[in-house]
């Protein structure tokens, strides 16, 4: 692995209303899958995970819903229970 700092927890809707953590490392302008944090569940628990990894680890967070492009969270509008969390 590369630099910490080309390294983000990405929480990636997966299947309906399942989602999972994983992390990716930005390499020549591609993202690239480097290991999954916790497997499919639902929204709030997988955020919760996510939000705790990405602080642990002092990396960014993104999140990536629907197959769109991957963006980094807002912890107002995509928090669980919160603004207009899912």
């Amino acid at each position: 692995m590369t630099a910490t700092k080309n390294t983000f927890v990405l929480l990636r809707q997966v299947e309906g209303p399942r989602w999972c953590v994983v992390r990716h490392a930005l390499r020549d302008g591609k993202t690239h899958f480097v290991d999954r944090l916790a497997t499919a569940r639902a929204y709030p628990a997988a955020a919760q995970i996510a939000i705790e990894s990405a602080d642990r680890m002092g990396l960014i967070l993104a999140i990536q819903a629907d197959g769109k492009r991957p963006r980094r969270f807002d912890p107002i509008t995509d928090a669980p229970n919160v603004g207009g969390g899912r």
